[in-house]
């Protein structure tokens, strides 16, 4: 039961309501009950101070009279009798604390201390006693041989050399009621506000966790097979809402990665299909004659050379962006010269550009020393170059420029043939795509529709990006960005 998310939230809402609730209401008891003490202490000493003074008028009165036998505790009694209260006590030590009268409440009389000591008075000790000697006053709470509990307040008072230790003693009968139908009221409240917050909070955890359990049984339903399907989305402004969106964009993403590995698979399948067909056909027809001359024999075999050539250009590049997704392939970083690196690039395919009728051109400046993968750069600039000479057209003019600025290098690749056409610019870094494909597909030195991919993936490795700034009927320049720390 632990495990559901709901009943730890209800149990935690509850704990914590509970906790506050039992400090509230053992604060205010507390509270009430020194509240109800200390005005039984007030009350209990001005009475004390009271029955203190008429004691002492007693005395001087008795004294005037020229009474004087017994005259102090003839003056106690009077006293006692000028106090009739029908829940309080009167109780009169001397100075060696021995009891000398007190009074019985509930017959407003009084005892002297030849009479025993009656079950409902208070046990006071010794120590309270010999404490209100030495002190001004004290209180105290002291329980009668029945076992019901008093509040005592005492006080000395002194004449002529004597000590008498005056108490004044309340049974706390009716506070202790009052206090146990506090206790009742906070326990029940307590009770009836802890099962309100558990109905409650199980509720209202229920309905905040409902987009919960609904996103997790559709999340359970979702496959390859219906990745087009999302998750309900009830508020979008609220922490679930985000995280249904934020699922929604990841499903988003791996539907585009689905869609995007099963054109790559069936591109692959299709470009390798046909110089594996060219390639059967020339050795079925090679092997149907028993005797053909060297000369068709030959023929047939640059062919089989051309399209095996064509096959392994393909299989090298799908190897290598195969890696670069999986993030497998590693760049190899070392410092080289980046304006010899071109140079060598350029001369690589003058070969090219002479079959084609082109011309080429450089513009560098000075020495550039460059900290990246000399192989995937030569790569990406054999790319752009390939591609050039391959779409621009004969009689066309190619230059390569290198310019340097203080936080980057940029490598520009322009041609001013007839432009790559505008419906097909949003695609041209798409894997597979070709704007003439019936042209590459015939042409043996077509491209696979691999390169321009490879090249963005290599500036983007080395923390840059190649774009395609532009392509019209003036000319095509594609630019490759990358952070240069001189």
């Amino acid at each position: 039961m632990l495990n559901s998310v709901r009943v730890r939230l209800t149990l935690w809402y509850a704990g914590v309501l509970a906790l506050v609730l039992v400090l509230f209401a053992v604060s205010t008891y507390k509270l009430v009950a020194l509240q109800v003490e200390a005005g039984m202490d007030t009350a209990l000493l001005e009475t004390a101070r009271a029955f203190s003074e008429a004691f002492i008028h007693e005395y001087h009165e008795h004294r005037d009279q020229g009474v004087m036998v017994s005259t102090k505790d003839d003056a106690i009694v009077q006293s006692i009798r000028q106090f009739h209260f029908h829940d309080r006590m009167m109780i009169v030590f001397n100075d060696s604390g021995q009891l000398v009268a007190f009074s019985d409440p509930p017959f407003h009389s009084v005892v002297t201390a030849q009479v025993a000591f009656p079950q409902d008075a208070p046990v006071i000790s010794p120590s309270f006693l010999e404490s209100i000697r030495f002190g001004e006053r004290a209180f105290g709470t002291f329980a009668t041989v029945g076992g019901e509990y008093h509040r005592v307040c005492g006080i000395h008072t002194e004449i002529e050399g004597t000590t008498y230790v005056l108490a004044v003693a309340q049974p706390m009968r009716e506070q202790e009621v009052m206090l146990r139908q506090i206790r009742n009221l906070f326990g029940l409240g307590w009770s009836v506000a802890l099962g309100v917050a558990l109905w409650g909070g199980f509720l209202l955890a229920r309905k905040s966790l409902a987009p919960v359990v609904a996103m997790s049984e559709t999340a359970a339903q979702i496959s390859v097979a219906n990745l087009h399907e999302r998750l309900p989305v009830k508020n979008e402004k609220d922490e679930l809402g985000q995280l249904a969106q934020t699922f929604n964009r990841l499903l988003n993403r791996l539907n585009q990665s689905f869609e995007q590995q099963r054109r790559f698979m069936a591109d692959a399948s299709h470009e390798l299909r046909t110089p594996v067909a060219i390639i059967r056909g020339e050795a079925s027809v090679a092997l149907s004659q028993a005797e053909r001359p060297a000369a068709e024999l030959r023929e047939s075999l640059g062919v089989v050379h051309t399209e095996s050539l064509r096959m392994s250009r393909i299989i090298e590049d799908l190897f290598l962006l195969a890696r670069a997704d999986a993030g497998q392939q590693p760049l190899v970083m070392t410092d080289f010269y980046l304006d010899e690196l071109l140079e060598d690039c350029l001369r690589s395919v003058r070969t090219l550009a002479l079959q084609a009728g082109q011309t080429l051109a450089y513009d560098h400046p000075e020495e550039v020393f460059f900290h990246g993968d000399e192989g995937l750069i030569r790569l990406l600039v054999l790319n752009l170059l390939t591609n050039a000479i391959r779409y621009s057209g004969p009689q066309r003019r190619i230059c390569m420029a290198l310019a340097v600025h203080p936080e980057t290098l940029v490598i520009s690749v322009e041609d001013n043939g007839s432009g790559i056409p505008a419906a097909a610019q949003p695609h041209i870094f798409e894997r597979f795509f070709r704007a003439d494909k019936a042209w590459s597909r015939t042409n043996p030195e077509g491209g696979t529709g691999l390169g321009l991919p490879i090249a963005r993936w290599i500036a983007e490795a080395h923390g840059g990006h190649l774009d395609l700034v532009k392509s019209d009927t003036s000319g095509t320049v594609f630019a490759v960005t990358l952070p240069f720390n001189p």
